[in-house]
């Protein structure tokens, strides 16, 4: 997996996001400006994999351009793999961790 959709998935431990947000997310924590268009592109090839999935916001909120608002998700499956990965990466990737979303799962 991609530092790309490792720092995504990690973005959405904290809970769903619309991709606006989770580039402001990643930027904040991780300081890394993964971009609108990378982050369209991450989260399609995640939510194909069936590490995330998305959904229309029920609030009736839209876009500029007056399309729905899609928020993603990290699913159990994205939690799961995404333990594995922080596991593999040893402690010092542990405590990145905690700073990018907080407990392991």
């Amino acid at each position: 997996m991609n530092r790309k959709s490792i720092l995504a998935m990690s973005g959405l431990v904290r809970g769903p996001a619309y991709p606006g947000d989770l580039v402001k997310r990643v930027l904040h924590d991780a300081k890394v400006d993964l971009g609108l268009v990378a982050i369209y592109t991450t989260l399609n090839r995640l939510e194909s994999s069936g590490m995330v999935k998305s959904y229309f916001d029920e609030s009736g909120e839209r876009t500029p351009s007056g399309r729905r608002r899609k928020l993603y998700q990290l699913t159990a499956d994205g939690h799961e793999i995404l333990r594995e990965i922080r596991l593999a990466e040893g402690p010092a990737q542990l405590v990145a961790s905690e700073q990018m979303g907080g407990a392991l799962g």
